[in-house]
């Protein structure tokens, strides 16, 4: 049973690559978290129907507060893809679990221990040397190209909201008792979708171009697949195997995993420029993300 945590690795490269690989702009964006979600949506639906589960009143704020997380994050992981390296982001996605471990701590009372403690401590130290200035050559001398500001604020952002959709998952599961997790799944994705069609249809409204967002989603299918794909899989199965794997060898390979598979994948096949800082930073991210899953 527990090498199948090695699928939700896989499933969360898919997810990323399918961001990355997606290169619809503007409002074609929105209209591909729409389709995605909507994809997911069913295949959760069936699912939960499937293992005959019930929908719950107490569902509906904690999924729409998602939901909207969500909405925004992605749309966010776009253009931070765009701007930015494939390992950078998905750094800044994972370390958003420092602020899951401390609302764990101050809230519901979890241990602290020196894992804990340093896991915190290297996550930290990792996004510092990743956001360091790389040296380019131009011409006869050297000089820093710093990241685009943008890319750093998206990144910050990404890492508050994961956390935030995480925080928002643990605080709800915890109060059903971890009953009911793909009914809830199911529903935050039809929510996602309703909210990105709206505001498709109303920025649409006032833009040209609707059949060109629509061609360029079909020229994108692949990258639309991965990501739905990855999305659900992710989820789906990490929910099913959480009662089935100890959490020390689930979690790590997932979000460990994961960010290893997304840095190799950056560095192989989009060729982003390797340098020490960032091979000392992904060490450490590497190593903070195990450290706060044990």
């Amino acid at each position: 049973m527990q090498f199948l945590a090695i699928f939700t690795a896989v499933f969360l490269l898919c997810n990323q690559l399918g961001l990355k690989l997606n290169h619809n702009t503007g409002k074609g964006r929105i209209l591909a978290v729409a389709v995605c979600t909507g994809t997911a949506a069913a295949i959760s639906l069936l699912v939960a129907s499937l293992k005959g589960e019930w929908y719950r009143a107490d569902m509906l704020p904690y999924s729409v507060a998602y939901a909207c997380i969500y909405f925004v994050c992605t749309l966010c992981c776009y253009k931070a893809y765009e701007l930015g390296p494939v390992a950078g982001v998905a750094l800044f996605s994972s370390a958003g679990l420092v602020f899951t471990v401390l609302f764990g701590v101050f809230v519901y009372d979890e241990p602290f221990g020196w894992l804990s403690r340093t896991g915190v401590a290297c996550m930290l130290v990792a996004l510092t040397c990743l956001s360091l200035p790389e040296r380019i050559q131009n011409h006869e001398k050297q000089e820093k190209k710093p990241y685009h500001r943008l890319w750093i604020l998206l990144g910050i952002f990404i890492m508050f909201a994961n956390s935030g959709g995480a925080i928002l998952l643990k605080v709800r599961q915890t109060k059903a008792g971890g009953e009911d997790a793909f009914a809830f799944i199911s529903l935050c994705y039809v929510f996602i979708c309703l909210i990105s069609s709206l505001t498709y249809a109303i920025v649409g409204c006032k833009q040209k171009g609707i059949r060109q967002d629509f061609t360029d989603l079909k020229n994108h299918v692949g990258a639309l697949t991965l990501q739905t794909a990855g999305n659900a899989g992710t989820n789906m199965l990490a929910t099913y195997l959480s009662t089935r794997i100890d959490g020390a060898v689930l979690y790590p390979v997932q979000s460990g995993g994961g960010f290893v598979l997304t840095v190799l994948f950056g560095f192989c096949f989009f060729k982003e420029r390797v340098t020490v800082w960032k091979i000392i930073g992904l060490i450490l991210g590497v190593g903070a993300i195990v450290l706060l899953n044990l």
